[in-house]
């Protein structure tokens, strides 16, 4: 059973855009120019981006492009966590 816990709260007139790829590797980046890009992983990219859109009243920048790059992002302090 999958437990869903909140680890940050972003108001969503933060968030300046939303970067993901045309895989099916379920991976959102929400960008937040105030604080840091906070990473997702989700199953259904495409109803969340459209459901944010609307919230937003569509003043979302989505970027869609091929990541081959390895994205580094501290979890807790000298601990890193790799995304492939």
């Amino acid at each position: 059973m999958a437990v869903t816990t909140l680890e940050r709260r972003i108001p969503l007139s933060a968030i300046q855009g939303v970067g993901l790829s045309p895989n099916m590797d379920d991976c959102v980046v929400l960008f937040v120019p105030s604080e840091y890009d906070c990473v997702l992983f989700l199953m259904f990219k495409t109803e969340f981006i459209t459901h944010l859109a609307w919230h937003t009243g569509g003043n979302l920048s989505v970027n869609i492009a091929p990541m081959y790059f390895f994205l580094f992002f501290p979890k807790e302090r000298n601990k890193n966590n790799m995304i492939n």
